[in-house]
């Protein structure tokens, strides 16, 4: 199942995506994302935080497979 969101800020370690959409701490979701400085990346990471506005997702060490 897709779900939708905007990276509103990334670094080396993780990603908060801004969405509506309902996830779980510990939840591990996989994500494309796509901008003019990285190109079309995949990810794997671990919902660390669940907030109103959206998400923080922590990649993990096993999780570059693009």
């Amino acid at each position: 199942m897709g779900k939708e969101g905007w990276v509103k800020n990334i670094k080396t370690g993780g990603v908060f995506i801004e969405t509506e959409m309902s996830f779980s701490i510990g939840q591990v979701i996989s994500m494309t994302y796509s901008s003019h400085h990285f190109g079309e990346k995949n990810r794997i990471g671990t919902i660390i935080r669940v907030e109103p506005q959206g998400i923080g997702v922590k990649f993990g060490h096993w999780d570059k497979y693009d």
